[in-house]
């Protein structure tokens, strides 16, 4: 891979991790579902800052996208992405650690509805360690990682 194709290659990758916070955010989930890799596998949302917790662990994006919508169903969200650092373990194959920070509001009509993990408003700031493959539809998440470093919660 040349430099040219190496840039092409990043704003590929930025453009696909913008479509998977786009996805959340307007709670759009098949434009979600164009950010990640048919057979796509390891979408790890079990991060905390005192480490991992069991469950939030998908090996399918079609299941990774429900629970998702599930969790998600009754907030708004926005996702901003600061920095990324993206290394070419092959022509086909990426990995890449991005930056972010992200809020989410509750807004359904019944505060049953509003999970005890995220109250009425949550905030996070840490990274995503994503892989990334490019197939006949360009390059697309793989394998993701959460790993929030501070999560505020009101």
């Amino acid at each position: 891979m040349d430099d040219l194709q190496r840039l092409v290659a990043i704003e590929d990758i930025r453009r696909t991790k913008t479509r998977y916070w786009n996805g959340m955010d307007f709670n759009d989930p098949a434009l979600l579902r164009s950010a990640f890799a048919d057979g796509a596998v390891a979408l790890d949302y079990r991060g905390t800052p005192d480490g991992p917790k069991d469950g939030n662990y998908f090996t399918d994006a079609d299941s990774c996208i429900e629970w998702l919508r599930t969790v998600l169903g009754p907030y708004v969200s926005s996702h901003q992405g600061h920095s990324v650092e993206v290394d070419f373990l092959s022509d086909t194959h990426a990995k890449a650690t991005w930056s972010f920070s992200d809020h989410f509001w509750f807004k359904g009509e019944d505060e049953s509805q509003m999970l005890p993990s995220l109250l009425s408003q949550y905030k996070s700031w840490g990274h995503y360690i994503d892989e990334y493959t490019k197939g006949d539809g360009g390059w697309r998440i793989s394998a993701t990682t959460f790993r929030p470093l501070h999560i505020e919660r009101s």
